[in-house]
């Protein structure tokens, strides 16, 4: 919480959350960006003839910042821990090693406790030592590296999410830069060029106006050409993803690689309720049409869709995913039954 701009955002997280079952803990007067802080995972060992589950939390090395948010999650059963030290890193890359930049799948085949990715830009990505940790515990696979270059932050929760689907198997969101131009495309074809996108954002215009900027638009389609066609081709050969389970979600970038509307792919899923940003689209009929855009393309998932006012953390650039952070209980399931013959011989590399 960082006093009024954000007060009706936080009250409706708070409001969500607990609806479900869940506790909302407000941080007040921390830090704007809770997921950069810290990675809330679990151990899990056979105790008294049972299997314990205990929540860990991973503490960020974030160059020039006390970090105390890990420590004050330390109670019975809740621990945390920290591998390496903060390094000094180049202007375009200091925040490298923020936890929004390190991310896990659901369960994927051949991966129980899904897999981990995170975010590289050309030679600089994740700290090595923490990239040492995660391959050292070989159960969440090898890490697999998303190119960020582009991006203003160069987080990889930027760039795709997961979500779960009635049919078992999860969706993967990942922004589309071609998405979002084929939406003003469509408004536009439809007689809504003068309808106001980004609405209340410093980068309110109309659809005419975005269409006529053709820097911009070519911008766009460059990064879904150069970035994100080959992306979708990668991570569907390491996640194991059919076409059917990839959901382009509509988005633009500025030339500094910030969203140029609120990043709809960087949201939380908490207990069947998904918490979105508003995207601020074109009012037609009283009705946000990139919202019901939206919620079309995720019509398999199984949660209730909440479009968020995070109009505060747009304009810092950032989104719902940057502002919070989230305890996941672990599974019942012992991790060592799931264990593969390779990696109990240490044959893995």
């Amino acid at each position: 919480e960082r006093g009024f701009g954000n007060q009706e955002f936080v009250a409706k997280i708070k409001q969500i959350v607990e609806r479900t079952g869940a506790k909302a803990q407000i941080n007040s007067g921390g830090t704007t960006w809770m997921q950069d802080t810290k990675e809330i995972g679990y151990v899990q060992f056979p105790s008294q003839g049972k299997t314990h589950n205990m929540n860990v939390v991973l503490k960020a090395n974030r160059p020039g910042e006390n970090d105390q948010y890990a420590r004050s999650l330390l109670k019975e059963d809740f621990g945390w821990f920290e591998v390496g030290k903060p390094r000094q890193l180049d202007p375009l890359n200091r925040w490298a090693d923020a936890y929004g930049n390190l991310e896990v799948t659901p369960p994927l085949p051949g991966y129980d406790l899904g897999r981990i990715y995170y975010g590289k830009a050309g030679e600089v990505g994740l700290n090595p030592e923490i990239v040492d940790f995660i391959k050292a515990q070989k159960i969440q696979g090898p890490p697999v590296d998303i190119d960020t270059s582009w991006l203003m932050i160069r987080h990889v929760d930027e760039i795709i999410s997961f979500i779960p689907s009635k049919f078992g198997k999860p969706l993967m969101l990942i922004v589309s830069p071609e998405a979002g131009v084929k939406l003003l495309e469509e408004l536009s074809l439809q007689g809504y060029g003068q309808a106001a996108i980004n609405r209340g954002l410093s980068t309110q215009t109309t659809v005419r106006a975005a269409l006529k900027n053709q820097k911009l638009i070519q911008h766009n389609l460059y990064l879904q050409r150069e970035k994100l066609d080959p992306l979708i081709d990668k991570l569907k050969q390491e996640f194991n993803l059919s076409d059917d389970q990839i959901i382009q979600v509509p988005a633009m970038f500025g030339y500094s690689g910030y969203s140029w509307w609120p990043n709809m792919v960087n949201s939380v899923v908490v207990n069947g309720e998904l918490l979105v940003s508003n995207p601020l689209g074109a009012l037609i009929n009283g009705r946000d049409y990139t919202q019901e855009k939206f919620r079309r393309l995720v019509a398999d998932a199984s949660l209730n869709i909440n479009f968020m006012d995070d109009k505060y953390y747009q304009n810092l650039r950032g989104s719902i995913h940057d502002a919070t952070n989230t305890t996941r209980l672990g599974k019942n399931n012992p991790f060592w039954k799931s264990l593969s013959e390779d990696i109990i011989s240490g044959s893995r590399e």
